[in-house]
């Protein structure tokens, strides 16, 4: 496939967060402790730099789009986890994560590559989304760079870190197309399995629209009527969103 093809994809959202830090109870119990904690200084100081606190302040921060403060606390928080435990592999890889998003929002490739090489002496097993979604991230920073080979090698991490990553396998039938020159269908519809809105972005892909017969083939596997359908859930949700 000639280059004219070959365009860079667009990341996806921030990386999942444990939900309970959303929940009302976790954040009246927080406020709580936020102002006991403040009215002790030697207590702050020493709080503020745990990773329990640093796993709930980051998320905080990107959301605010003070994206600088959180990748240092994402950074410091990396360096404060003990590998040697379970919980602790957790949070080292939610910290990446963090760390990935905020380096990809402030546009600074070459911080990414920096991450990337971190990430390789991470803690194992790589799995879990975390992970996931770091190495789908470096794959997409890969491909811009040329570096094809090395971009499906870190697609196929992110997958084997979580066989439930949509994203993981749209990039591998992206990349199983214009890299490979090969039929995407198994491995886009693998994606769409996960994510449906997946088919939206295929669809309205500009490089993807000069391939309409892949396209049609996967709105047939995907927008069938509920009762032809071995998943009547998924595609029942599909019939509607299409209507």
């Amino acid at each position: 496939m000639g280059k004219s093809k070959v365009v860079l994809l667009k990341s996806a959202e921030a990386p999942v967060e444990t939900p309970f830090y959303e929940k009302h109870w976790f954040k009246v119990f927080g406020r709580f402790v936020s102002n006991f904690i403040g009215s002790i200084p030697p207590l702050r100081r020493y709080i503020s730099t745990t990773v329990p606190y640093l796993n709930g302040r980051v998320p905080k921060l990107y959301r605010e789009g003070n994206y600088v403060e959180a990748l240092d606390l994402s950074l410091l928080g990396l360096i404060k986890c003990d590998r040697n435990n379970e919980l602790d592999h957790y949070w080292w890889w939610s910290f990446m994560s963090y760390a990935v998003y905020c380096v990809y929002m402030l546009n600074k490739p070459n911080f990414m590559n920096k991450l990337m090489s971190i990430a390789e002496k991470g803690p194992q097993p790589f799995e879990g989304s975390s992970a996931a979604y770091c190495f789908w991230n470096f794959s997409h920073l890969k491909f811009a760079e040329g570096e094809y080979d090395l971009a499906i090698s870190l697609a196929e991490r992110a997958k084997n870190a979580d066989d439930t990553s949509a994203e993981a396998y749209y990039l591998l039938g992206y990349y199983e197309l214009f890299i490979n020159e090969k039929d995407p269908v198994e491995l886009f519809s693998a994606a769409i399995e996960r994510d449906h809105k997946i088919l939206g972005r295929i669809v309205h892909h500009p490089s993807l629209k000069e391939f309409p017969g892949i396209i049609e083939e996967l709105k047939k596997l995907h927008l069938v009527p509920p009762k032809q359908s071995p998943n009547k859930a998924l595609n029942s949700h599909a019939v509607n969103r299409a209507r």
